[in-house]
């Protein structure tokens, strides 16, 4: 069997927790759940399957979403899900917020900063307690 070309996800996580490192915050969780997505990989068995060889339609996924994240499109929406609480929220580009409901810092009453958490005048105190 020939495997040049071939690439293990062990190779691809560090290839792209340094490609993520400009967009993210936190860019090793961003290219896990990446390869945890193109891979087919459920999180628990994430380390056993770093050593495994990417296939080509694995390869094609993982290009997109690298490509897609970079771009600055939230991860939730690049890997399609998100899990909240007990949840498994599943996403799509419908659900992407309208500039105008993003977030945006602004000072409030006696110079507390306050954000916009929401569409319309939903606010949250981002003051620490």
């Amino acid at each position: 069997m020939n495997l040049d070309g071939t690439i293990s996800w062990a190779a691809l996580f560090e290839e792209a927790s340094a490609r993520l490192a400009t967009v993210s915050a936190d860019p090793r969780i961003d290219a896990r759940r990446i390869v945890e997505q193109a891979g087919g990989i459920e999180p628990a068995l994430f380390s056993s399957m770093l050593d495994e060889l990417v296939t080509t339609r694995q390869m094609v996924a993982y290009d997109r979403m690298i490509e897609r994240r970079l771009t600055g499109e939230p991860l939730q929406y690049v890997v399609g899900s998100w899990s909240f609480r007990l949840l498994d929220l599943y996403l799509d580009r419908a659900g992407w917020p309208r500039e105008r409901a993003q977030a945006r810092p602004s000072v409030g009453r006696e110079g507390r900063q306050e954000r916009v958490i929401g569409v319309g005048k939903l606010r949250r105190d981002l003051r620490a307690h």
